[in-house]
C-alpha cells in the first residue's frame, strides 16, 4: 500500500491557528492530548486516519515562559502509550527551550549588527554582549 508523503512542508497542514483542530487547540489550551482509539470521535479526517492506518495522536504545547510557541504533534500507526505520551512531554520542553534559545541568538546577532546611533549608542556602551563563545549554552 502507498501511503500520502508525511514530509511534504507545503499542505494544508504546514501551520495550524491557535484553537483550529487536535494541533491548534493542544497550543491555545496548553494541554498535552492523547488519542489512543483510531475510531475516535475526536479525528477531523476520519477517512485520513483509515486510509494512513492511524491508530493514535499525541500532541504536546510547546511552552517557554508563559509563552505559546507552538505544537509538537505526532500521528503514529502504532498505538501511543501513557509512558510514551510523558516523554513527548518532556520533549516538547526540552524543544520549546531551544526555540527560545535560537530566538534569542537570533535576536543578539541582530543587535550587534546594529550600528551605534543616539538612540542605542547607551545601551552598547554600557551592556556588554557577549560573544559566541562566552554567551551561555541555554535561556533558562
Amino acid at each position: 500500500m502507498t501511503w500520502e508523503s508525511w514530509s511534504r512542508t507545503d499542505g494544508d497542514f504546514r501551520r495550524m491557528p491557535l484553537g483550529r483542530l487536535k494541533v491548534g487547540s493542544v497550543a491555545s489550551d496548553r494541554a498535552g492530548l492523547l488519542i489512543a482509539d483510531s475510531l475516535s470521535e475526536k479525528w477531523a479526517r476520519p477517512a485520513w486516519v483509515e486510509n494512513e492506518r492511524i491508530t493514535s495522536f499525541v500532541g504536546q504545547p510547546l511552552v517557554f515562559r508563559d509563552e505559546t510557541l507552538g505544537a509538537l504533534a505526532v500521528f503514529r500507526r502504532e498505538p501511543i502509550n501513557e509512558q510514551e505520551f510523558r516523554w513527548l512531554r518532556m520533549f516538547a520542553d526540552q524543544a520549546a527551550s531551544a526555540i527560545a534559545n535560537a530566538r534569542a541568538c537570533s535576536e543578539l546577532d541582530r543587535l550587534r549588527q546594529q550600528p551605534a546611533d543616539g538612540r542605542n549608542s547607551r545601551l552598547c556602551a554600557s551592556t556588554a554582549v557577549p560573544s559566541r563563545e562566552t554567551a551561555p549554552a541555554a535561556v533558562l
